[in-house]
């Protein structure tokens, strides 16, 4: 059971590097479209909490399974116990609210909103905030369903970046999120298979395996197989 592939946004996201320029810029960018919603399909089972330790049985993973998948919310924690993302799931897709946080390798911004903003269907919707370590407001993204819209960003000292400027960092920090929610959800999946087959569930050797994490962790997340445990 792979996550759904984000074709949205992985088009604005494997576009090259963008000049400085707006014209460059939007160059690169998919023609703007507004999309209708595709409909959700409807989760059936119980409801059951699924929680992942790590050796030292400290809270990492906490979330909700219904029918055989995420759904609802999910929340990720660091090696030290702090917040690193608060997902809204429906069928393993990220649908509703979205938090990303700085952590503990982050020095003094710990705890701090690193992102906030809402997905629909798996792609980012609507506006997609971000901010720097420092508090201060880095930028402000326009989503339609996967589709970069536009781009406000301003620095860490507070000027306002070019359109530019701003839709190349848009790009750039699109990338990362990306990346971090990818490498968490991957680790749940595998996780959940690996229960699945313990509890004598048909689970074939195919889908008890991932592929290496891509790029390496740029902070502590849930990483490699620790023990799972019953809340």
């Amino acid at each position: 059971m792979r996550l759904p592939t984000r074709l949205l946004l992985a088009a604005v996201l494997a576009s090259p590097s963008a000049c400085s320029s707006t014209k460059d810029t939007t160059e690169l960018l998919p023609t703007p479209t507004l999309t209708e919603a595709a409909p959700v399909p409807t989760v059936t089972g119980k409801s059951e909490r699924f929680v992942i330790r790590d050796k030292e049985q400290r809270l990492r993973v906490d979330g909700r399974v219904r029918g055989g998948h995420m759904d609802g919310l999910w929340a990720y924690y660091d090696s030290k116990g702090e917040k690193l993302a608060m997902v809204n799931y429906r069928l393993d897709q990220r649908n509703g609210p979205a938090q990303l946080y700085y952590v503990t390798a982050d020095g003094p911004a710990v705890g701090r909103p690193r992102m906030s903003g809402s997905f629909a269907g798996g792609s980012p919707h609507g506006m997609i905030e971000s901010r720097w370590a420092s508090g201060g407001k880095k930028l402000e993204r326009d989503f339609d369903r996967g589709m970069l819209q536009g781009a406000r960003g301003w620095t860490e000292k507070g000027a306002r970046m070019t359109d530019g400027e701003a839709m190349t960092a848009g790009i750039e920090e699109s990338r990362a999120e990306e990346a971090l929610l990818s490498e968490l959800e991957n680790f749940v999946q595998l996780q959940m298979r690996k229960k699945a087959a313990a509890s004598g569930e048909k689970v074939t050797d195919t889908d008890l395996e991932l592929g290496p994490m891509s790029p390496a962790p740029s902070v502590p997340y849930p990483g490699g197989t620790p023990p799972l445990s019953n809340p």
